[in-house]
């Protein structure tokens, strides 16, 4: 029997180390027997933490989730380098550099600096293509290539433990900051080396793992018939001002019909015109995500704006 897309909503996962992304995913098919399912986010391998997955209609809301900031516990190996910037590239026989005399402060001064937003260079080892090609298949060959950049912001960063080698810090930043590179760039800066020795993400926007699941918490809801009580639902995951439609043209959002103002029946939260709203069923079913023509106060004294333009249509 095929699997059927039963469910609709969000998944907050905690992710353990060794697992990949996709092995994540898999996990939850198989649980759910539903085959509509992704994640809006890769965490490494040997990474740990919050992986939001997306279940049925949910999958088409990813784009809006990923672009959220992220929240980080990282662990840098000072002393050390690494050719992948993280535990797996330190050469065998590798002597660590003295780092006794490094101090709290000093770390602190070096953490601060990356504070804001500046161009990043993508480590060699990632999963970035040049011409089609993965870079960490053009590293493995030995090729050597010019590294692109991105830009990224550092909202914040915060020491949180050192001692033996090891400093311990919160970071939060935008979509696309590789954790790896901030490391190698921090053990660079107090000339001594360093690598990502460990890593947990903790928050994806407002999302926390402290209402993460695991793997064996969601197979127990599933086998109590309680999928409901992890199952976010698209409403709450998005959080935009909504207006509501009348259910007389509930069947035209499907069809990427916009709606005109005798269509709507009331507007739910605060938002201005060109901001994102959710276009919501009368019971609270998101049928698609838009671009408002109109603020919310002027919902009722509209001067012929369209009421809203369609950005992804989940129905």
């Amino acid at each position: 029997m095929p699997w059927l897309n039963r469910h609709t909503g969000v998944i907050l996962m905690d992710k353990p180390t060794g697992m990949t992304s996709h092995d994540m995913v898999y996990a939850v098919r198989r649980s759910l027997e539903q085959q509509e399912v992704g994640h809006t986010g890769t965490l490494d391998p040997l990474a740990a933490g919050l992986l939001v997955i997306c279940v049925g209609r949910a999958t088409k809301i990813a784009q809006f989730i990923s672009s959220l900031d992220k929240t980080y516990v990282a662990d840098v190996r000072l002393g050390l380098c690494s050719s992948t910037y993280d535990a797996e590239g330190v050469a065998a026989g590798a002597v660590p550099q003295e780092t006794s005399t490094i101090t709290s402060a000093q770390v602190e001064r070096a953490l601060a600096r990356f504070v804001g937003t500046h161009m990043q260079q993508v480590p060699a080892h990632s999963a970035v293509k040049i011409n089609g090609q993965h870079l960490y298949e053009l590293a493995r060959k030995g090729h050597d290539m010019e590294l692109p950049e991105r830009e990224v912001t550092i909202s914040h960063i915060q020491l949180l433990d050192f001692k033996e080698s090891i400093a311990r810090f919160e970071v939060t930043c935008s979509k696309g900051t590789y954790i790896r590179t901030l490391a190698h760039q921090i053990g660079e800066h107090l000339g001594c080396g360093g690598y990502l020795a460990g890593l947990r993400r903790t928050k994806v926007g407002p999302f926390s793992i402290d209402n993460a699941v695991t793997i064996e918490q969601m197979n127990q809801a599933v086998a109590n018939n309680d999928i409901d009580s992890i199952l976010l639902p698209i409403s709450r995951v998005l959080q935009f001002g909504a207006v509501c439609i009348q259910d007389e043209f509930r069947m035209q959002v499907g069809y990427g019909r916009t709606p005109a103002w005798n269509d709507i029946s009331r507007v739910e939260g605060v938002f201005d015109a060109g901001d994102r709203v959710m276009i919501k069923s009368l019971t609270g079913e998101v049928l698609a995500v838009g671009i408002a023509g109109s603020s919310s106060h002027g919902f009722e004294d509209h001067t012929g704006q369209p009421v809203a333009s369609y950005v992804r249509v989940l129905a």
